[in-house]
């Protein structure tokens, strides 16, 4: 059955489309039918361009083993509907209770740990595997969103207090001429919402070009995602909300206190700047409460761009050089196992000619690669399996001799595989450190044996710890085995190379394709972009909070430069005073602006206890970083005051200038 996006680009949405026949991974299959437009499959963001019958799984999707019969398999959803009248919780037991079978009845492949777990479905946002880190990241993000909506929203009210401020004589004037003071509070508020709206269209507008660029972005991904990220009513009417909210919100409390004006008294003040001192001390608190989150969200940032620059120093343990990297299968139906080990044989010695490559290799399963890892219970004479369980899990990977030098992963002792070890041959193993010094601490692990069930293993060698799951995890024992005794239709190769690497994977490509038309070729990619795949959600955390910090720190600066230069601006007389009576330019500049850097250094300190609290928070985010890192600590505030200078020394400079005969003169 085809999906109904790949019928509509393939098929031209042709109804002739049904009955046609489709060569898949080989294999001839007859189109049935074409999934309606509203089914995307089962989990979001993944959307299927062919359906077929889970009895196919063998075909599609070629295995060393029979998931229709393999009992260890743990990479299968089961999706169910409640019958009428049965609760979650009895469905949820029906789970424990088939997990504690398969360990009664499997118990070599179902270990003590082992369980199924029953989700609502309203409650998966994308995968329930992966929304373990998707909710948190969500989470980390909004708030980092509203932590730059409060400094912009209080910009937005510290200019309303201004505005207010300089037209405190107006609606005294309205006042007394007969206003009612809830019409002058309507009015105030529409300017604030209109000003708010115009932000928030704007803002909208930039967030879907920047939607755009990240749906077209080419991102190191492992397999496509496919996400609607069109804005829908639900957005919208939230953008509206939250525009029409932040406008009402930030714009009442100075619509109220410009509304609440003495009206003798400001009448007959002919001073410039009547507002009165709590003013300016809402104003100050708003200037405040910018520094500080500023430097909260400046702190993250460094710390998420440090922890990103300590997993970029992280040493993979293998993919040194530039190299070309394919994952295909074999189709099973025009090969056996003998041709097969006889085409992958073929295969690296005519990539090992290509121009350029210096190394090929075989692998089943690539170090990093999160869709495929696979492991192998053993035992180990005299070390114990954990609690409750009779063996130890290990992950491994079948490989060819040619892996250790096309990926660089060395090999520390012993010696590598070599074509005696063959199938018929005594079983052997290649062990990491981690491995060697798990179960053979202070000995040598060479010539040691580990068993899988009926088969004994002999250590040949000892390589080099890689990283198997993720650049940030401890080492982890693992296990080579050589290809010849450990038979896989669907592999990894990998080609070093001393020329480019894109065009080495072109080369390597054709030639596979020349060999077999009909190989399944499921992914090509440079080494590069490979271990990119594990870096991408830190690389995207940093550069969005980093540019989030950017922005607060440029819209704290504009707030406290727009108030400290308001503040300057109402002081007009007392500076033309001051200059008339021969005072030192250069110490009414330093007056003025020491009161900006007062806000600035209480701001400081509220920031700094937030965002040391934040940093413990976000600790099992961060990788290599000391959630009190004393370089951030010290560099952002250094920062914070040397942009809050130049935000109060310049409008404070240019009020030096002044003309005190102008200045007197002023009302």
């Amino acid at each position: 059955m085809l999906g109904y996006a790949y019928w509509e680009n393939r098929y031209a949405r042709d109804p002739g489309a049904v009955g046609q026949d489709i060569r898949l991974n080989g294999r001839s299959y007859t189109i049935v039918g074409v999934a309606p437009r509203e089914y995307t499959g089962n989990l979001r963001g993944l959307m299927p361009g062919v359906y077929a019958t889970m009895m196919m799984v063998g075909q599609l999707n070629p295995s060393d083993f029979d998931e229709l019969k393999s009992r260890g398999s743990q990479s299968s959803f089961l999706k169910g509907r409640l019958a009428p009248g049965a609760t979650f919780a009895e469905a949820d037991a029906w789970g424990d209770r088939q997990a504690a079978l398969f360990k009664e009845q499997f118990p070599n492949q179902w270990t003590v740990d082992q369980e199924i777990t029953m989700v609502r479905t309203a409650d998966v946002i994308m995968n329930p595997m992966i929304d373990r880190f998707i909710v948190p990241a969500a989470g980390l993000m909004m708030g980092v969103v509203g932590l730059v909506l409060l400094i912009a929203c209080a910009n937005l009210a510290s200019f309303l207090l201004a505005q207010a401020a300089d037209r405190w004589k107006e609606i005294a004037v309205r006042l007394a001429l007969g206003a009612r003071r809830g019409r002058i509070i309507q009015q105030l508020l529409t300017e604030s919402v209109l000003l708010a709206g115009v932000g928030g269209l704007a803002g909208f507008g930039v967030s879907a070009l920047l939607l755009k660029l990240l749906v077209t972005a080419d991102l190191p991904l492992p397999f496509p995602i496919a996400l609607d990220l069109a804005a829908d009513r639900t957005v919208l009417g939230f953008s509206l909300a939250l525009t029409l909210g932040a406008g009402m919100f930030f714009g009442l409390v100075p619509a109220l206190q410009a509304s609440n004006a003495d009206v003798a008294p400001t009448l007959k003040d002919e001073g410039t700047g009547g507002g009165k001192p709590r003013r300016v001390t809402l104003r100050s608190a708003l200037v405040v409460t910018q520094v500080a989150v500023s430097l909260v969200l400046l702190v993250g940032s460094g710390l998420f761009l440090r922890s990103l620059q300590a997993r970029l120093d992280v040493d993979p343990g293998f993919g040194y050089e530039p190299a070309a990297v394919m994952t295909f299968a074999i189709p099973k139906d025009k090969y056996n196992e003998e041709e097969t080990q006889v085409f992958m044989r073929a295969l690296q010695e005519e990539a090992a000619q290509l121009p350029g490559i210096t190394a090929v290799g075989l692998t089943a399963d690539l170090h990093l690669s999160s869709l495929n890892n696979m492991s192998m219970h053993i035992v180990v004479d005299g070390v114990e399996p954990p609690p409750g369980a009779e063996f130890h899990n290990v992950e491994w990977a079948g490989v060819t001799p040619g892996f250790f030098g096309a990926t660089g992963v060395q090999i520390l002792q012993g010696r590598n595989f070599d074509h005696s070890d063959a199938n018929d041959a005594p079983r052997v193993a290649i062990v990491s450190e981690a491995m060697a010094a798990r179960f053979w601490p202070g000995k040598s692990a060479i010539g040691r044996t580990l068993r899988q069930q009926d088969t004994d293993y002999t250590v040949v060698g000892i390589a080099r710890d890689a990283k198997v799951r993720s650049l940030g995890e401890s080492p982890r024992p693992f296990i080579y085995r050589n290809y010849e005794q450990a038979f896989s239709s669907a592999m990894t190769l990998v080609a070093a190379t001393t020329g480019d690497d894109q065009q080495a994977v072109l080369d390597v490509l054709t030639l596979a394709r020349q060999k077999e038309p009909e190989l399944l070729v499921m992914e090509t990619k440079t080494m590069d972009r490979h271990l990119a795949v594990s870096l991408l959600p830190h690389r995207l955390s940093a550069v969005i909070i980093s540019a989030f910090g950017v922005i607060a720190l440029l819209l704290a600066s504009i707030g406290l430069y727009g108030v400290v230069s308001y503040a300057v601006s109402t002081r007009s007389r007392e500076v033309g005073i001051r200059l008339a009576l021969g005072a030192d330019p250069k110490k009414v500049v330093s007056m003025l602006t020491r009161g900006g850097l007062r806000l600035v250094a209480v701001g400081t300190v509220l920031g700094l206890f937030a965002a040391f609290a934040l940093a413990r928070l976000l600790g099992s985010l961060l990788y290599g970083v000391p959630a009190g890192d004393p370089v951030l600590f010290v560099a952002v505030p250094v920062l914070m005051a040397a942009v809050a200078f130049l935000a109060a020394w310049i409008p404070a400079r240019r009020a030096s200038f002044v003309n005190p005969v102008r200045a007197l003169k002023a009302d």
